[in-house]
């Protein structure tokens, strides 16, 4: 199966040494890792480079998840990326996330599992992710947008 050249994944956690355990974890040739700590500096991520998925923990100190997830779906760099989404309690996030197209989001539990992560990561780089990915609906999207300030 054709796989991408080089899939830029940035893996956004508040602490660093789980951003390099994950790094060496998932190292491959075609793969290149950018990594954030924080909401705001993976909005300023995924609008500087071309980020092709996100690994994401649900648990961030300085932003909501869902507030950040609202942000990169309506963002014109940002509104089709695939999430992986790290949580220690992932069934309150799949209920936000239900309507949203199948692949679009994936939910992982920790201890997170290197089988299960590599798994998707490779079911990403063969492309078998649905597309397009949209926010809800316009009234969603206008909520958000008066709910979060993405000034940066």
């Amino acid at each position: 199966m054709k796989t991408l050249k080089d899939s830029k994944i940035l893996i956004v956690h508040n602490r660093p040494q789980f951003i390099l355990a994950l790094e060496a974890a998932l190292n491959k040739p075609n793969r290149i890792f950018l990594n954030a700590t924080s909401g705001l500096e993976t909005i300023s991520m995924t609008q500087i480079d071309e980020v092709n998925l996100i690994i994401l923990d649900s648990q961030l100190e300085d932003t909501d998840l869902l507030s950040l997830v609202g942000i990169l779906k309506i963002q014109d760099r940002s509104k089709n990326i695939p999430l992986v989404i790290l949580s220690e309690t992932p069934s309150i996030m799949e209920h936000y996330f239900k309507s949203w197209p199948e692949g679009s989001v994936e939910f992982m539990v920790y201890p997170i599992e290197g089988d299960k992560i590599e798994n998707t990561i490779r079911k990403f780089e063969k492309r078998e992710f649905k597309w397009p990915v949209k926010v809800r609906s316009e009234e969603h999207t206008s909520e958000l947008q008066s709910r979060v300030d993405i000034s940066y």
